[in-house]
């Protein structure tokens, strides 16, 4: 017996039938939820973990450098140097579900940029080995990253 294959388009349709939401509130939703989170693709790239957020924040989110500096708790000279020498990488952002609440970088002032990350990934019980794939790194190195942020929280 042939069983009918379902798109995800009516699948989306189905569950916004059945929760009584529209189209416009689920995007409209969905973009929200996105302006407050960072794809975890951003930090894979030749650029310096500042140089990363920094980029994507300001042409992704249209952040202006002064509100990326108090986002990220730095400098603004710093964030534009960030930026500035970002300009000369190649960067491109690849698919993906994971994403870190930029609220991640807000609250941890001790922390480097990496730090966060691995952090943030290493509290969603990932494996060194998982993060050093999704980060393109050693994963020796996450661990040593990952043993700073340990003591800096001591």
């Amino acid at each position: 017996m042939h069983t009918p294959r379902i798109t995800h388009e009516d699948l989306v349709r189905f569950i916004l039938k059945k929760e009584n939401i529209s189209e416009k509130e689920f995007f409209e939703t969905i973009s929200k939820e996105q302006k407050n989170n960072v794809p975890i693709t951003i930090f894979k790239t030749e650029l310096s973990p500042l140089e990363s957020i920094t980029r994507y924040l300001k042409e992704n989110l249209n952040k202006k450098i002064n509100e990326i500096a108090r986002i990220l708790n730095k400098k603004p000279s710093a964030i534009s140097l960030a930026y500035k020498n970002s300009k000369l990488k190649n960067f491109k952002i690849e698919k993906t579900d994971i994403f870190i609440p930029l609220s991640e970088f807000q609250d941890n002032q001790k922390l480097s940029i990496l730090e966060i990350v691995v952090q943030h990934l290493k509290n969603k019980n990932l494996a060194f080995s998982n993060i050093a794939k999704l980060l393109k790194r050693n994963r020796k190195t996450i661990w040593t990253i990952y043993s700073r942020v340990k003591k800096k929280k001591k």
